[in-house]
């Protein structure tokens, strides 16, 4: 288990909403700020990530789509997301597996930049 696991160690998720709810907290305590999420997609373009999160002093955009370990991703989530990797944007299409790996990539700052986290070494 990484050192971020340990931190930010969530109880089995009960479903993606959880899922969801776990990795917002988590990010939020990373710093991550503003953090949006569509509640209604019915009427909004088919296959738009879950999440798009800022980090202002990482200066850094992430769009992630999260499912749980089963499900699918729609061929209009993944042309979303292969689309902003293209535009050079950062996006990640998360499962529950992934919880680590995610943790770790919202705590990774750009090269050469020092941020101060205020939860102590967690962020790096």
């Amino acid at each position: 288990m990484n050192r971020h696991a340990a931190v930010f160690a969530p109880a089995l998720f009960a479903d993606e909403a959880d899922f969801q709810n776990q990795l917002v907290s988590a990010a939020k305590r990373m710093g991550w700020d503003p953090i949006y999420h569509t509640h209604d997609s019915r009427h909004s373009p088919a296959g738009f990530l879950d999440l798009v999160m800022c980090h202002r002093h990482q200066r850094r955009t992430i769009f992630a789509e999260l499912k749980n370990d089963e499900r699918a991703f729609t061929e209009e989530q993944l042309h979303w997301y292969a689309t902003l990797l293209v535009c050079g944007q950062e996006a990640y299409l998360w499962r529950f597996k992934d919880w680590d790996a995610a943790l770790a990539i919202l705590a990774r700052r750009r090269e050469g930049e020092r941020w101060n986290c205020p939860y102590g070494s967690c962020c790096w």
